[in-house]
């Protein structure tokens, strides 16, 4: 037994050493034909690559192109059109109608109020209320809100001028009339043609219509308010403080009856959402020979009735300045009770007014 053992034992072993021969000579086979070293190289490069695909993420795929070009019947290729060429016909047209165009910013379209003697007013554009400073800007933006300047632009501009003839027709005639006769427009009611005040002699009417205002019901609210010139001549707009409308004015369009000192009524448009009248206001203002300068006094006797003073900054009658509080001495005069002052009275209206409050 022990005999059997001792011999697979020796068998084992010699076979062992034969396997160990065998593989020494393979290898030595393929380091001459340099398999070895090319099998390092691709074990190395594998390992390379796995640790690169665990440090870095794939990035996102590149999405596929579209060809933004307009799709056009024409084979032919599109004109390509110069906006330096566009811009300028643009010019010479709106200069035509007495605009000038801003070429840094072509939206905004700019025009001199100052030289037509017109003051600040607000003006009615597809039914947005735009204040004059900003209409002509209105204007141009409109024109250009399609974005591409280069197509139609002479038809462009006609259509923006004739909402602009719609909404303010009196620029349209000034420029009219300057070209035909070369002078002043002579629309009647429209040009202004009345006198213009100092700033002193606005100043004494203010303050008369202010004392004036002292003087009415104070249950009554009221306001004073001076004429400047496109209350009086122009678009006839008379915009009112915005805060007595909130507090004591509905929001919406009504008729409103002004009454003036002697009891003649006159039927105007209040327009709520833009606090101020509108139509009936050119007749009442042209019946009283309305001026710039002149100071106003509403009273709101009812709920839809004004009844109004006016106190004229340029009086025929009145020659001499308004006395100071002091004399040429510096002494201080005496002021004379009101019942017995005739400057400190009312006028007939007024007094007329506190008599129907006292019954």
């Amino acid at each position: 037994m022990a005999a059997k053992a001792s011999r697979a034992a020796a068998s084992g072993a010699a076979y062992e050493e034969q396997r160990k021969k065998r593989v020494l000579e393979n290898l030595k086979h393929l380091e001459d034909l340099g398999i070895a070293e090319m099998s390092k190289s691709l074990l190395q490069a594998a390992r390379l690559q796995k640790l690169n695909k665990a440090g870095v993420r794939a990035g996102p795929k590149e999405r596929k192109k579209f060809d933004a070009t307009e799709v056009r019947r024409s084979s032919r290729a599109k004109t390509t059109v110069s906006y330096k060429d566009d811009l300028e016909l643009w010019r010479q047209t709106l200069e035509a109608k007495g605009f000038r165009l801003s070429r840094s910013k072509t939206e905004y379209m700019k025009c001199d109020f100052s030289a037509m003697g017109y003051e600040d007013d607000d003006v009615s554009l597809d039914g947005q209320v735009v204040p004059k400073k900003h209409t002509f800007r209105y204007l141009g933006s409109m024109l250009q809100k399609e974005g591409d300047i280069n197509e139609d632009v002479s038809h462009r501009i006609k259509a923006g001028w004739l909402k602009w003839r719609q909404a303010f027709g009196e620029l349209d005639a000034f420029l009219r009339g300057t070209r035909r006769s070369g002078g002043r427009n002579t629309e009647h009611g429209r040009e202004y043609t009345g006198r213009i005040p100092s700033y002193e002699q606005q100043q004494r009417a203010f303050r008369k219509a202010e004392k004036l205002q002292d003087s009415l019901d104070p249950n009554n609210p009221s306001f004073v308010k001076t004429m400047v010139r496109s209350h009086v001549s122009s678009c006839f707009w008379l915009g009112l403080p915005i805060s007595f409308c909130k507090n004591n004015l509905p929001s919406k369009e009504f008729r409103m009856v002004l009454e003036d000192e002697e009891g003649l009524e006159f039927d105007a448009v209040y327009i709520g959402n833009r606090t101020g009248l509108s139509g009936g206001w050119r007749g009442f203002a042209m019946h009283h020979n309305l001026e710039e300068g002149d100071s106003l006094v509403f009273e709101l006797a009812e709920h839809d009735k004004f009844k109004i003073y006016i106190i004229k900054a340029i009086d025929d009658d009145v020659k001499e300045a308004e006395p100071d509080d002091k004399n040429d001495n510096g002494v201080t005069k005496e002021e004379p009770d009101q019942e017995e002052s005739p400057v400190a009275e009312p006028p007939k209206g007024a007094k007329r007014r506190k008599l129907r409050g006292r019954r």
